[in-house]
């Protein structure tokens, strides 16, 4: 088998018993990982638990675009970043208006990826 060893890594992470949490930095968007863990004391490395396979989430989206625009809608469209793969579905925009409170919960478009550009309408005229 020609397995190459460049694709996997060991961390070694100090003990620390109020904090079992780590964060693995430096993954690439959409793809899938392996991940298993082992007590390591003076005596040795302890047996490792069970495999966890976790798939990371695609890259955000790089910039959106305004369009065009009337009184109440804009049209918008964005671009990709070039890792992204055909596995998109849908994108998900949120809006609020500029002036609203950070309370305010933002009006959320659940977009397929047939409806690029994106109209967003019954916005009110004259507002940020």
């Amino acid at each position: 088998d020609n397995i190459n060893l460049d694709l996997f890594k060991s961390v070694t992470v100090p003990a620390n018993n109020n904090n079992l949490n780590i964060t693995v930095k430096g993954l690439r968007s959409e793809t899938l990982y392996y991940f298993k863990m082992a007590a390591s004391t003076s005596v040795g490395i302890g047996q490792y638990g069970t495999t966890k396979q976790v798939q990371t989430l695609p890259s955000g989206v790089i910039s959106v675009d305004l369009l065009s625009r009337t009184n109440s809608c804009l049209t918008l469209g964005w671009s990709l970043p070039t890792d992204i793969t055909a596995n998109i579905k849908s994108y998900m925009l949120e809006v609020r208006r500029a002036s609203a409170d950070v309370t305010t919960p933002p009006i959320s478009f659940n977009i397929s990826v047939s409806q690029i550009p994106y109209q967003v309408c019954q916005l009110q005229s004259s507002t940020l």
